[in-house]
């Protein structure tokens, strides 16, 4: 569970993720709709997003982490 401060915004985790290199091969789905599916949420309390990138995006990944129930 994440709390901030001392409220906790939800007791389930889901996550997904995407990769790209070189421009010209991506795979992965980082959507919302699919980090919820993954941690089996049916109502998002909150989402994060991060962003990796390496040299202006020869090497680049996306997660995002959501929070519910």
């Amino acid at each position: 569970m994440k709390t901030t401060g001392s409220k906790a915004i939800g007791i389930a985790l889901g996550m997904s993720k995407a990769t790209s290199v070189l421009w010209l091969f991506a795979w992965g789905d980082c959507g919302t709709k699919a980090a919820a599916e993954n941690g089996d949420i049916k109502v998002i309390e909150h989402a994060d997003t991060e962003v990796f990138s390496v040299l202006l995006g020869l090497y680049t990944r996306v997660k995002t982490v959501v929070y519910g129930n």
